[in-house]
């Protein structure tokens, strides 16, 4: 069925519409879309200005905290901070050491590397990714 416009007159199937004379011509349509674009906007407006408030109100609580805290409680907090950064650096380089040895296994077994991503290498152990990996030696020839 051939598609309408505002007069009810079909519009053939095959002809492009041009937009920007369908913005001009329809009131409805171009009101419809207006309000839509314009709501659209506010909604990122204000999902962005949430996000930073956010932001802005986790660093000014930390910045509180700091300013009532002693000498030794801040060197503590800090320590704290430097531990957990060092540990989350740890757990990243052992997932790439994991991922790497992982990749050689498939290697090894034939399997295609594709399947990497199956893996969370964080939470993962050797133990674990091996049990899941059906190891298969291939000949040197047929790799």
């Amino acid at each position: 069925m051939p598609e309408t416009n505002e007069n009810l007159e079909p519009t053939p199937k095959g002809e492009e519409v041009n937009y920007d004379d369908l913005l001009k011509s329809d009131e409805r349509f171009s009101s419809w879309l207006k309000s839509k674009t314009q709501k659209a906007a506010e909604t990122a407006v204000q999902e962005a200005g949430r996000k930073w408030k956010i932001m802005h109100d986790n660093s000014m609580s930390e910045a509180e905290r700091l300013r009532s805290m002693t000498a030794e409680e801040q060197a503590e907090y800090y320590r704290k901070k430097y531990e957990d950064a060092e540990a989350s650096h740890q757990r990243k380089e052992n997932a790439r050491k994991l991922e790497g040895e992982t990749a050689s296994l498939f290697s090894q077994s034939g399997i295609p590397n594709e399947f990497l991503p199956l893996f969370n290498f964080e939470t993962a152990t050797a133990e674990s990714v091996k049990s899941q990996v059906p190891i298969r030696v291939l000949p040197e020839g047929d790799v």
